[in-house]
């Protein structure tokens, strides 16, 4: 019984079928990644994940992608890391040919000192191939 159920469950991710780039399709999409840990011992330990992700339809002919992820780190009781890295991204009639796209990343890092740093950009992106199992986007 353990065998065959190993088995099963080795086999299920060969048989799952999914997009590569589910935002053409689904109107929102959303993810959420933590993690925590913490040791004792001859150093205290203190780290902390987490990692976020959503993509939605602003309007007919745009699509918003943010991915946003945040560290802490602690050892010993003295900090370590504090770090927020925010990658914001809006497609522009991403259907097209030819489309436009709007960036701007947002970060902290408490090693370097930065207590803020910012990035704003404007874009044009081309696609290069497009059928039904492929795409490539320059």
């Amino acid at each position: 019984m353990k065998t065959s159920l190993l088995f099963f469950i080795g086999l299920c991710p060969i048989s799952l079928f999914a997009q590569i780039n589910e935002s053409d399709t689904l109107k929102t999409k959303a993810s959420l990644s933590m993690t925590g840990f913490y040791q004792q011992g001859n150093v205290e330990t203190v780290i902390f994940r987490a990692q976020s992700e959503l993509s939605f339809h602003l309007w007919k002919r745009s699509i918003f992608k943010t991915n946003n992820s945040y560290v802490y780190q602690e050892f010993g009781n003295q900090k370590a890391d504090e770090d927020i890295l925010s990658r914001n991204f809006l497609y522009l009639y991403p259907d097209k040919k030819v489309h436009l796209l709007v960036l701007g990343f947002l970060s902290t890092n408490f090693r370097r000192k930065i207590d803020l740093r910012y990035l704003v950009g404007a874009g044009v992106m081309f696609q290069i191939l497009s059928n039904k199992h492929h795409w490539l986007k320059l």
